[in-house]
């Protein structure tokens, strides 16, 4: 059910802006992601989501996997900033990591 539920956040975030739509999609690597400069993770996202990896792991994994997030709000989500580097205009995007009772509840893409 989580995972049917993280592909269904994907497709949604895809549908409402341009930008995930035509990201080129690689495997997930964590090592080649931590090294990575924020503006070269998009092309783990939809990967990173569409597998379910993250799905059930508590924010201490996360953090091992993916590294320090870009933002850390109030609410239980974790933010990691995944900005394309080859656009025109200057976008921002952002992969949000939702927790429920202390563990990953689904994932998604904002900005544009």
């Amino acid at each position: 059910m989580a995972r049917i539920l993280s592909i269904l956040v994907l497709l949604f975030a895809m549908c409402a802006c341009d930008g995930p739509r035509t990201w080129p999609v690689e495997k997930f690597d964590a090592a080649v992601w931590r090294a990575a400069p924020e503006q070269e993770r998009y092309r783990f996202v939809q990967d990173l989501i569409a597998s379910g990896r993250l799905i059930g792991k508590r924010k201490s994994e996360i953090i091992e996997l993916l590294g320090p997030p870009s933002y850390e709000s109030k609410f239980p989500t974790l933010t990691y900033l995944v900005t394309p580097s080859n656009k025109r205009f200057a976008q921002v995007f952002m992969l949000d990591v939702h927790f429920a009772d202390g563990k990953v509840r689904n994932l998604m893409v904002r900005g544009g």
